[in-house]
């Protein structure tokens, strides 16, 4: 008995309850835990009870400096780290000096919330940085741009969407200021453009190990997918269309003046062939007046200011700049380049890599157009163009044109790689042709400016793999599909029929809002002579010198109509001028003066005599157009083209002399508009090389009175003694 009544005193012992005693309080539970702590002295920073602030520092309303603010930036709060950029902007409007002395601490902290994860504060150092930038003076920014690239290539990786979007919106603005430093070595693996690049790619789901110069079977998906929404593809999509654009055109235009000439380079059997005849034509494009001073002694009092003012294009050669102290260092290469004896280094060095990247992004692109083409050609009458869809659109046929227009001018390129080249780029233009080219159907004026813009694209995109299958140097005939060959002929009848209503002005466009139709602007004009250029000069398809002639007489016709002070006065001069210049060129594949037709004589005849008309209406105001018809006429002169014959020539002459001086029975000797040049004298002593040039070549009875108008004019501008050593 005595041991089970223990027993039931152990079991019950768990579930007894002490008895409270009065007096003694609360007793703790076993399972408490002790935070009680003991210290001497709390340490708290930042209190401003402690401290004495400089009342010289610059502050904002909230009584915050420049210091403070840089440490809210790092504050765990969100709403803290908004206001401190708010705060920031405040404080540099209200004094712009701290912008110079205070950008490197600014930039260094500013750029490690560029991944902060709340998207107001994203969204305001945007909006910060947007500002902030263009404030600074850029060659200051240029030395803190890898640390921003280190930044935001990282936001690139992030596990959030959100942030990899935005990301793409802080590159913008880098490409919009230092587009070289963006896409610096953008084909070598690890640099700086070549993350960028992945970054784009991991984005679009193109597979981010898919770089530039591997030699993988196909590109790899990306392990971490998005799924975008149309908004935010459009931000991508035109983003590396701008980042592919600024990677890729700079070593095409690098040696071209006020029109592309990329696409003449097969007329010559070397680059530097090419180079040298582009420099015929080329202008200098002198922004500003430049002074000269005549070498002496002493210098005069008068003089003091020209000291230090020395502007390396009053000494440059004929077309050429002039060389930076960086280029000097690399006078062997231009010897050799000069010379012919040295290596190449042409276009093919600059895309030998690139052929990965089309193939990489081929799928993407064919994707986007094939989502969006319905929607946009499929909007009836009165209905608002989708702005989104029509952005999408014309991205991804940018992209296209970089990509393929870099493959395409690849002169020494692998027949392997231009067939899939090819093949891509012909899969693409099947899917675009039912609905392009084409005029818009509704009287929109968005739409209408949509449709122009992407149907200008498609005869880019359509002449590329046309000269691509067409040309000499090719050989991506042999190894197509005969169905491709066969779609771009077909292909290339509509594009040729809708670039002679666009030069005729009945494309550009009659429609509904402008049913007489109004002329093209001058970038949609570059934009096309890619395509005029191919439809000059493949002549083995059928019919193709009648084609030919009429693109040829169009071009003139074009020239001749519009108007002297119109802005596309001058591409379509230099065009014209470059037709005319190849003439006396040797081989390629342009049509000689044998081979052209009386009336297609007739109008270059009349696009010649017409530019003393065009000198005397612009007089002054377009210095850069005056330098480049003068630049014209000198060379057709020098070179002696056989179409102009003695009766053009005295035409021109007697055409030319009003320009320079008019004799009036009653008002005497009246100056002409050469007399408006005086602030560009290398301009002037242009057009009295070319004036020299004509009278030498020309009749006695009509050089005599030009010979006097150009002297009296010259009295006036103070160059008779340069005009009496050149006669």
């Amino acid at each position: 008995m005595p041991k089970s009544s223990k027993k039931k005193k152990e079991k019950n012992v768990d579930f007894s309850k002490a008895r409270l005693k009065l007096g003694k309080g609360k007793q703790v539970a076993n399972n408490a835990t002790d935070t009680s702590f003991k210290a001497r002295s709390i340490a708290v920073p930042h209190q401003t009870i402690g401290q004495t602030k400089d009342i010289s520092k610059p502050t904002t309303r909230r009584n915050l400096t420049l210091d403070d603010l840089l440490v809210q930036l790092k504050h765990y709060n969100p709403g803290t780290r908004k206001d401190a950029i708010l705060g920031l902007r405040e404080l540099l409007e209200a004094h712009p000096a701290l912008v110079h002395s205070s950008l490197t601490p600014i930039i260094q902290t500013c750029a490690r919330i560029i991944s902060d994860e709340d998207v107001e504060v994203r969204k305001t150092l945007l909006t910060f940085f947007d500002w902030f930038l263009h404030a600074a003076p850029l060659h200051q920014i240029r030395p803190h741009t890898p640390l921003l690239i280190l930044f935001i290539t990282s936001a690139q990786t992030n596990i959030f969407p959100a942030i990899r979007i935005d990301a793409v919106r802080f590159l913008d603005l880098l490409l919009e200021l230092t587009p070289e430093l963006i896409v610096q070595n953008w084909k070598e693996h690890a640099s700086t453009g070549n993350r960028v690049l992945e970054g784009y790619l991991g984005l679009l789901n193109a597979g981010s190990s898919y770089w530039i110069g591997h030699k993988d079977d196909g590109p790899t998906p990306s392990a971490s997918s998005v799924t975008l929404s149309p908004n935010s593809k459009l931000i991508v999509v035109s983003s590396l269309a701008s980042f592919l654009q600024n990677a890729i055109s700079p070593l095409v235009s690098q040696d071209e003046a006020t029109i592309p000439t990329w696409f003449m380079t097969s007329m010559f059997p070397t680059h530097a062939e090419y180079l040298g005849f582009c420099s015929l034509t080329n202008s200098l494009h002198l922004q500003n007046p430049v002074a000269e001073v005549e070498w002496s002694e002493r210098l005069c009092d008068s003089q003091t200011e020209f000291l230090g003012q020395f502007n390396t294009t009053c000494f440059a050669v004929d077309g050429n700049p002039g060389f930076s102290l960086t280029e000097l260092g690399e006078v062997g290469q231009a010897i050799n380049a000069l010379s012919g004896s040295g290596e190449d280094h042409s276009l093919s060095n600059s895309t030998s890599n690139s052929e990965s990247t089309p193939r990489t992004l081929n799928p993407i692109i064919v994707s986007i157009w094939l989502d969006v083409a319905p929607m946009l050609f499929g909007v009836a009458r009165g209905t608002t163009l989708p702005e989104v869809e029509a952005q999408l659109a014309l991205s991804v046929t940018r992209i296209a044109g970089c990509l393929y227009g870099a493959i395409f001018r690849e002169t020494e390129l692998p027949t392997d790689i231009a067939s899939t080249a090819f093949d891509d780029l012909s899969a693409f233009l099947s899917y675009m042709s039912p609905y392009l080219p084409a005029v818009a159907e509704t009287s929109d004026i968005q739409s209408e400016d949509f449709t122009r813009d992407l149907s200008f694209q498609y005869c880019e995109l359509t002449s590329l793999a046309f000269s691509a299958s067409h040309g000499d140097k090719r050989k991506v005939v042999k190894s197509s599909k005969a169905k491709h060959i066969n779609a771009l002929v077909t292909q290339m009848d509509r594009v040729a029929e809708f670039v002679v209503k666009a030069l005729d002005g009945q494309v550009c466009l009659k429609s509904v809002a402008n049913p007489l139709g109004y002329p093209l602007t001058t970038s949609a004009y570059k934009s096309l002579l890619p395509t005029i250029w191919t439809l000059l000069t493949y002549q083995n398809v059928t019919d193709s010198k009648s084609l030919s002639s009429t693109i040829r007489l169009s071009c003139i016709q074009h020239a001749l109509r519009i108007s002297s002070r119109s802005g596309i006065k001058a591409a379509a001069t230099q065009f014209i001028g470059i037709l005319v210049l190849l003439q006396s060129q040797r081989g390629g594949s342009i049509a000689t003066t044998s081979e052209l037709m009386e009336h297609e004589i007739q109008g270059y005849r009349e696009w010649y005599q017409h530019l003393p008309k065009v000198l005397w209406e612009i007089g002054g105001a377009d210095p850069m157009l005056t330098e480049i018809i003068s630049r014209l006429i000198l060379r057709i002169s020098q070179r002696r083209i056989a179409m102009f014959e003695t009766t053009t020539i005295a035409a021109v002459c007697s055409r030319m002399t009003p320009y320079f001086s008019v004799t009036r029975s009653q008002k005497g000797e009246l100056l002409g508009p050469f007399t408006k040049l005086k602030e560009w004298p290398r301009i002037r002593r242009l057009v009295l090389d070319a004036a020299a040039v004509l009278i030498s070549e020309g009749e006695p009875s009509v050089t005599d009175t030009m010979r006097r108008a150009v002297g009296h004019a010259t009295k006036a501008t103070g160059d008779i003694q340069y005009w009496s050593t050149l006669i």
